[in-house]
């Protein structure tokens, strides 16, 4: 299980995310596309915020969508099954990501600031992190926005290394 902190922050961001999605599909779609209850699949609600995106974050978005889903479903209802620790938090940050760039765009911000910048984006920088695990420990390390190269109190056996970053 996650550390409370990362499943609140993890719910809070699909709660976000959610609304978001629905204001999307209210406020600029005219309410097209929610269902005969005037609703929207948390699903169709990530969709709709992608495509009201001109540039995203990151390229696998349906892998983010269904992390996305698990991690937040997971963490919301007690019958259903949630993803690993680092799954949970890596979802977080591309949560927070998605979230950042859409606010961005929305403000005014041109697309090609936001790519431009992106790669000084400490939450895009942390998923260059690379947290090995010993089988001899049972210590999970939970936090990926490391600032620099070592596990700061980290059990022995434990390691982050980072690849350099691409200029």
């Amino acid at each position: 299980m996650a550390p409370t902190v990362t499943r609140h922050a993890l719910v809070q961001s699909g709660i976000a995310l959610e609304n978001l999605g629905y204001q999307i599909v209210v406020q600029k779609k005219g309410g097209t596309g929610l269902n005969t209850r005037r609703q929207l699949t948390y699903r169709d609600a990530l969709e709709k915020i992608l495509d009201d995106m001109t540039v995203k974050p990151f390229e696998d978005t349906d892998e983010w969508i269904q992390d996305s889903i698990d991690c937040y479903m997971g963490a919301k209802h007690a019958d259903r099954a949630t993803p690993d620790t680092l799954t949970q938090v890596d979802t977080l940050r591309r949560n927070l990501l998605v979230l950042r760039f859409w606010i961005g765009l929305e403000i005014g911000v041109k697309p090609e600031s936001l790519t431009a910048t992106l790669g000084r984006d400490p939450l895009l920088r942390s998923s260059a992190w690379r947290i090995e695990r010993s089988p001899e420990s049972s210590w999970l390390a939970t936090t990926p926005f490391l600032p620099c190269g070592d596990v700061h109190g980290a059990p022995r056996g434990y390691g982050a290394t980072r690849p350099p970053l691409e200029p």
